[in-house]
């Protein structure tokens, strides 16, 4: 599973957070990936392919509250 670190990500993790394994969490559901690529955004912390963020929510909902360690 993979996704793109938004800005805020980014700077909370400095510059080598490129294929840095995180967890992604919201309530009980969570799911690993690997970052590798950027996003443009601002506001969010991560964007996640549509497979990872299946497994924490419907995609209809297209913007989840998440926690992100690694």
């Amino acid at each position: 599973m993979v996704g793109a670190a938004c800005s805020k990500l980014r700077d909370a993790m400095g510059p080598s957070w490129r294929g840095q394994v995180v967890t992604v969490t919201r309530g009980s559901q969570q799911v690993t990936i690997k970052l590798v690529d950027w996003c443009g955004s601002k506001d969010k912390l991560i964007d996640l392919h549509p497979g990872a963020f299946a497994e924490l929510g419907p995609l209809s909902r297209g913007v989840l509250k998440v926690t992100v360690r690694w």
